[in-house]
């Protein structure tokens, strides 16, 4: 009875100490340290990377590549290319160990249906001889892609496919492949 007892009561503080000291309710802003060897690295917390630069295969006069990484949701990228062999380049200003891909959609139902939109796509790096390739879902929502990446500088996303660009309400479909936003997310390589 007494065992119980004291197990009951550790068991209790534990519990209280838990709590009243217990982890930040966002896992992504905490750090931790990974022994490697003899050294302790600390980890980074994911966040959004900086992106200086995005080229792209082409692009309409007011519809830029750089629509892409200004995080407004009024003005998108639009290409010209039909054929399913557009691409983007996006460039950082030091490596960046990249974990994730955001890509969001034309949000407003009418430009989203009327436009061509991403279908498959194939993402290079510039740190690592691996190629991810995938199919993004035919809605509006923002949809992530992980990347394996190390000491990235570079990234390349190419369309292989799209979906088709359809009639709206008696509207006719554009004849450009659009896209709203790009976001990465990661960490900064620190540099030793």
């Amino acid at each position: 009875m007494v065992l119980a007892g004291v197990i009951l009561a550790v068991a209790l503080i534990a519990l209280l100490v838990n709590i009243f000291n217990g982890g930040s309710d966002n896992p992504t802003a905490s750090t931790t340290a990974t022994t490697t060897g003899l050294s302790t690295i600390p980890s980074q917390a994911i966040v959004e990377l900086d992106v200086t630069d995005v080229r792209a295969s082409s692009q309409i006069p007011g519809f830029p590549a750089s629509a892409l990484i200004d995080s407004n949701p009024d003005n998108s990228w639009n290409d010209t290319q039909l054929s399913g062999q557009a691409f983007l380049t996006f460039a950082f200003a030091q490596p960046v160990q990249i974990t994730q891909i955001q890509i969001q959609n034309i949000t407003d139902e009418e430009r989203f249906r009327r436009n061509f939109r991403i279908r498959d796509y194939q993402i290079e790096i510039d740190d690592l001889p691996t190629v991810t390739s995938g199919t993004l879902e035919d809605d509006n929502s923002s949809q992530t892609i992980t990347v394996p990446s190390l000491q990235t500088t570079e990234i390349t996303i190419r369309v292989i496919s799209t979906y088709t660009a359809e009639p709206y309400e008696g509207r006719l479909p554009f004849r450009e492949l659009a896209l709203q936003e790009v976001k990465f997310f990661g960490r900064v390589v620190e540099s030793s």
